[in-house]
């Protein structure tokens, strides 16, 4: 896939069949709740017949809807991941200045350097790189893990760094969110940890 290709994203067919790929598997979940299994089986023999190329939508930018004045950054990141890896920043827009000031730091470092994964795991950022100049990983790993430590005191729904920034869980999923963000979330009840 060429660069120009990457940076198109998905096109309209593609991202009308994920679309429907979405409801479908809400309908799929909704039967195994309900214990609907003729049901089940339709929708699984419904999705089996989507025609769609997931290398390509693996492989093309994904930047997040929501990256404003961060898009930019965000897209030099995802340039950065192989093909085959899949080309998405699975965090949330609080966080993207955070990638963008650490991918100018290691880009001067190593402006080849490789990045394979970007997201939130437990609430916690993970930034998942390589590079071939061994005189600079270790400076590398050190900016990673400062970056790291910074998103554990900024909130990764609005990017505050107040003093109610934690860590915050509801038994099913955890995040870092100031109070106010925490107190947004309806639909769950999250408890700092």
């Amino acid at each position: 896939m060429s660069e120009r290709e990457q940076q198109s994203g998905l096109n309209d067919r593609d991202k009308a069949q994920l679309k429907v790929m979405g409801s479908m598997l809400e309908s799929l979940r909704d039967a195994f709740v309900s214990g609907d299994s003729d049901g089940a089986s339709v929708v699984v023999r419904q999705l089996v017949q989507v025609d769609i190329d997931w290398g390509r939508v693996r492989d093309c930018l994904h930047v997040p809807e929501d990256a404003g004045e961060c898009a930019e950054g965000l897209q030099q990141i995802l340039l950065r991941i192989p093909d085959g890896w899949g080309r998405y920043v699975r965090a949330s827009k609080g966080w993207y200045p955070i990638l963008v000031r650490l991918d100018e730091a290691l880009t001067a470092l190593d402006p080849d350097y490789r990045v394979y994964q970007v997201k939130e795991k437990l609430g916690c950022l993970r930034y998942y790189f390589g590079t071939d100049r061994d005189e600079v990983q270790g400076a590398m790993n050190d900016l990673v893990a400062a970056a790291e430590a910074a998103a554990e005191r900024t909130c990764e729904e609005c990017g505050d760094t107040g003093t109610g920034v934690r860590l915050r869980s509801d038994h099913y999923r955890y995040q870092t969110l100031c109070e106010q963000c925490a107190d947004r979330r309806s639909d769950r009840t999250l408890r700092p940890i």
